[in-house]
């Protein structure tokens, strides 16, 4: 009888991780495991694309300009790689001081 309860206890367990792995997935990592037909859908074609050994990189870079926290007059960009393996988005980073403001606009947190 504890074998069943210990087996049922598990199966919820591992349901459960299941479940907020998924949750993880869609929510804060929504763009990992994304096609790359689905991305170039969602975020248009990208301004760069080259392709490294096995890995192929995607790349969206944002600009402008305008005043900065000194109130100087100041350009800021956003360069955004989305790095896919196997036609898939394996792994993204950017760099810029625009970033935050077009991550954010994207939802990739």
């Amino acid at each position: 009888m504890q074998w069943k309860k210990l087996f049922a206890a598990l199966s919820i367990i591992t349901t459960a991780a299941c479940t907020r792995t998924e949750y993880i997935r869609t929510d804060n990592w929504s763009y990992i495991g994304l096609e790359e037909g689905e991305l170039v859908f969602r975020l248009g074609p990208p301004d760069q694309i080259y392709e490294l050994g096995k890995e192929r990189y995607l790349t969206y870079i944002k600009a402008g300009s305008g005043y900065n926290n000194m109130g100087n007059y100041a350009p800021s960009f956003c360069k955004l790689t989305f790095v896919l393996y196997k036609d898939k988005v394996d792994n993204w980073h950017y760099e810029g001081n625009l970033c935050d403001q077009y991550v954010e606009s994207i939802n990739l947190q």
